[in-house]
């Protein structure tokens, strides 16, 4: 069994129900053991839509990180995975955060995530789910990369946060 870290989110009409349906589904072939609190975050780069809700789970998996996407594809289609265009809204969204330390790029699949150090909406949940992960492309935990991303904006971050339940 593999260690994964994802990150979900939604800003569709009943963002909280499609997260946890998206996580029921997930736990069908993921051990989900850790849960982070819903995180709501004004929208990124079309901001005329929304806020999303989102959230990080930790689990671990039989499956190696291609046949991940894969049932992780799946979910997000079965779900109904709607966006628009780049940035816009969308019914549910998956990404693959961490698998162990595994460092991975090939087309349509990079792991690490290549943006998880620069988006509020992943690290405020992270943080809260695993603290001490280091990232193995960077070699700062999760909260170094935090605190260096706070630091880095000079714009207020405004960050709503609700209990999982």
């Amino acid at each position: 069994m593999s260690e994964i870290f994802l990150s979900l989110g939604s800003n569709i009409i009943k963002k909280e129900f499609w997260i946890k349906k998206a996580i029921c589904n997930l736990s069908s072939f993921c051990k989900i053991d850790t849960i982070s609190s819903f995180y709501y975050t004004a929208p990124e780069g079309f901001s005329n839509q929304p806020w999303f809700c989102n959230i990080v789970c930790r689990g671990m998996t039989q499956y190696n990180p291609f046949e991940l996407l894969l049932k992780i594809k799946e979910i997000e289609n079965t779900i109904g995975f709607k966006r628009p265009f780049i940035n816009g809204p969308r019914t549910i969204d998956i990404d693959i955060l961490f698998y162990e330390s595994l460092q991975l790029s090939v087309p349509g699949l990079v792991i690490p995530h290549p943006n998880l150090d620069s988006r509020i909406f992943v690290l405020e949940p992270l943080l809260e789910v695993a603290p001490n992960f280091i990232h193995p492309t960077l070699k700062k935990s999760v909260l170094e990369i935090s605190k260096l991303f706070k630091q880095s904006r000079v714009d207020k971050i405004r960050v709503d946060k609700r209990v999982y339940t």
